[in-house]
């Protein structure tokens, strides 16, 4: 399987220098998601990694909308693949982490009952992974190519 090497990296800055080296949500990273979508077939694993990245990084930023919309294509994507049990849990705990944080910052609008919903599906996935070292905690992320 091909997977394309993002430059993008969940950062919490508009223009991360140390990581991406570019604005989330800006110039670079939508013509990279552009070029994705328009060569790779509508699920492949390097949009759903830009996806998340980018989906990550806004939710950090509390542009929790913005991230909505990303991750919530990702995991439509990466939930159909029988491939991609790291992904889906990347992308999990990153919905997850999204809807804690939108809860926080806006409580009583229903955030929380969603990320309930996004850790049981967390849960449930890693229940059914294997225990080894590549399915232990912190090895969350996209894959290593």
């Amino acid at each position: 399987m091909l997977i394309l090497e993002s430059p993008l990296k969940a950062c919490a800055s508009d223009a991360c220098t140390t990581h991406c080296s570019m604005p989330v949500k800006g110039y670079y990273s939508d013509r990279l998601l552009a070029m994705y979508r328009r060569i790779l077939p509508a699920d492949h694993p390097s949009i759903c990694i830009v996806e998340m990245g980018m989906g990550s990084a806004l939710a950090k930023m509390g542009r929790y909308a913005g991230a909505e919309g990303l991750l919530a294509p990702a995991w439509d994507a990466i939930a159909r693949r029988t491939d991609a049990a790291r992904l889906k849990k990347w992308c999990l705990e990153a919905l997850v982490e999204l809807y804690e944080s939108w809860d926080t910052a806006e409580p009583g609008k229903g955030y929380a009952e969603k990320a309930a919903e996004w850790r049981a599906k967390l849960e449930d996935l890693r229940a059914t992974e294997p225990r080894s070292d590549e399915a232990t905690e912190g090895n969350a992320g996209p894959p290593k190519p």
